[in-house]
């Protein structure tokens, strides 16, 4: 089993004025390997970042857990630029997605997920 997380930020929106959000997308498998790329502030959104590591046992229980308890609250939509999605696929193909609006990554209920993904992302973006 696996999670596919992504971020289409406005670094690739034509016209954008105004502060830029970091565009990424990341893979993390059941055993704790997280890899991806990132394009964010620390390049001035100029150059892809990898992102290639290991996580513990605490973040990715977290993570795996609060996807599956998530999956019910959010639905799949039309994206907007700042939305975060969650895909859970497995050997079978893709079990769920579901995208987080941003005025809804900062509630309650998603608190732990998004704690998790933003401190592993933070050296990055």
């Amino acid at each position: 089993m696996q999670l596919r997380i992504f971020h289409n930020g406005s670094v690739f929106q034509e016209g954008h004025v105004g502060q830029m959000s970091p565009h990424w997308h990341i893979k993390i498998w059941r055993d704790g390997c997280i890899r991806g790329e990132i394009i964010g502030r620390q390049t001035d959104f100029k150059a892809i970042q990898r992102i290639d590591r290991q996580l513990t046992k605490a973040d990715i229980t977290t993570l795996f857990a609060e996807a599956e308890s998530m999956r019910s609250r959010f639905v799949s939509r039309q994206l907007q630029p700042e939305d975060v999605v969650v895909e859970s696929s497995n050997d079978d193909g893709i079990q769920f997605t579901f995208a987080v609006p941003p005025e809804q990554q900062t509630d309650t209920t998603v608190l732990r997920f998004f704690r998790v993904l933003n401190r592993l992302l933070q050296p990055y973006a």
